[in-house]
């Protein structure tokens, strides 16, 4: 059986993860529960497969060992240190994302 990694959210991840939420639910409040799903299953998947993500071709991100997994139209932003994935940012896709990281 493959080891399994701790997930950990850092708490502007968990603010963004919120968010999204309170903004989905102002335009369709049924979509957010199926949108929520979707983030926590895909960075649940990270449990297993860590290196799933993409490597930013953000020089200074790549170089600091970030991946992002892309999620519909939001990207999680991890890192993975040891046996644990620490995820840093959840952010929409067209933000300009690499100042907030």
């Amino acid at each position: 059986m493959a080891k399994k990694f701790k997930i950990e959210y850092y708490p502007i991840a968990v603010e963004d993860h919120y968010s999204i939420g309170e903004y989905i639910k102002k335009d369709n409040p049924i979509a957010v529960i199926e949108m929520i799903d979707k983030i926590e299953g895909s960075i649940r998947r990270l449990e297993s497969f860590p290196e799933i993500g993409a490597i930013p071709k953000d020089i200074r991100l790549k170089q600091t060992g970030y991946r992002m997994l892309i999620i519909g139209d939001y990207l999680a932003f991890y890192v993975i240190e040891k046996e644990t994935v620490k995820v840093r940012r959840i952010l929409h896709g067209s933000r300009a994302y690499s100042f907030l990281l």
